[in-house]
């Protein structure tokens, strides 16, 4: 597939290209970027001198295509012929076929396929290691696979990676966020990237700050936020433009109970809206209140995907014979991937306040 390679953790941010005369220091370049190792878009190259390569705003610079060059793709005008598009298409947002990716001699991911269709959440489930992330990753647009392929809204991401990442939202584990701006700043920078308008952008940044209690803080820099804090600014990064496609690594891993049903609460608002999500979680909770099917992964291969219904009927569980309850989420995967000793206790049942 012709997508960017990446060995580094990437959000759905952009690369942090920049004019330098006259103290203008405005955004140049509408690649995706990478929170470790510079610019993870087609084409691009880090040539930062001294200091950083951490994100922080002025630090990395991209030698890229200029907008309006040959092979240039205009990631800000991607977005907003999507937003001015319908919302409904008879496609599924998500279709996966045969994905595999192979690290060296290792194989991290194999013969992954899976489908989201409008509205629906696809959950993915298992210890570290088993593939999650790696494919989360691929479906973004992000990791180029070793086989197989990737189509979002009907387009193959081998033949328009450009458009496939117009229309996808990532939220990675580890943000990578701007540690010299304030969240308002921030968010703000990535609406114009998106292709949003002003007005728009401001009255959504305004209502997303306030959703998720960061409204006193969104004037305050980055670099003070705590880490719930910082996954909440991620979220709205990812989510800002309303994309089609929502793919989101452990989104609440780092939040208190509250903070984290109002993040379910709103993911299942863009769900209502024909938004597709992927989730990569530990969280049996999180996994059983927000999938419409849930994929159990172990060493990087899907075991099984479905309902919990099911999964249940899979696993050969049985109802408890004890308050004749029916198995949980928990049961139904360690009976799938089966005994796992000590290995399972990275899989946390209930999230408790």
């Amino acid at each position: 597939m012709g997508l960017p390679q990446s060995a580094g953790v990437a959000g759905n941010a952009v690369c942090d290209r920049r004019l330098r005369g006259g103290g203008d220091r405005r955004t140049r370049c509408g690649g995706l970027w990478r929170t470790a190792g510079g610019c993870a878009a087609v084409g691009h190259r880090d040539v930062s001198r001294g200091g950083g390569r951490d994100g922080r705003l002025g630090q990395p610079l991209c030698e890229a295509a200029e907008p309006g060059a040959a092979g240039a793709i205009p990631f800000a005008a991607k977005t907003a012929n999507f937003l001015s598009s319908p919302r409904h298409n008879p496609l599924a947002v998500l279709q996966v076929e045969g994905l595999a990716k192979r690290y060296g001699e290792v194989l991290g991911l194999r013969d992954l396929t899976v489908k989201v269709d409008e509205g629906e959440c696809l959950v993915l489930l298992g210890r570290n290691g088993a593939g999650k992330t790696t494919a989360l990753r691929c479906m973004a647009g992000v990791l180029l696979p070793s086989a197989g392929t990737v189509r979002v809204d009907g387009i193959n991401a081998a033949d328009d990676p450009a458009a496939v990442r117009a229309l996808v939202g990532l939220m990675p584990e580890v943000p990578g966020l701007y540690e010299r701006m304030s969240a308002r700043a921030y968010l703000d920078h990535f609406g114009a990237i998106y292709g949003l308008e002003p007005l728009l952008r401001r009255r959504r940044i305004d209502e997303l700050l306030e959703t998720f209690e960061l409204t006193d803080a969104g004037d305050r820099w980055l670099g003070t936020f705590s880490k719930g804090m910082r996954q909440k600014v991620a979220l709205i990064r990812a989510t800002l433009h309303r994309p089609r496609l929502v793919l989101a690594d452990e989104p609440t891993s780092a939040l208190d109970p509250d903070s984290a049903r109002r993040a379910w609460i709103y993911l299942k608002d863009l769900q209502k809206d024909g938004c597709g999500l992927v989730i990569c979680t530990h969280s049996m909770e999180e996994a059983e209140h927000m999938a419409g099917e849930i994929g159990i992964m172990s060493d990087g291969r899907a075991l099984a995907v479905g309902s919990l219904d099911k999964l249940r009927r899979r696993s050969g569980l049985k109802r408890r014979r004890v308050m004749r309850e029916l198995p949980t989420l928990q049961d139904i995967y360690l009976s799938i991937v089966g005994n796992l000793g000590s290995n399972h206790h990275g899989l946390a049942e209930t999230r408790t306040a």
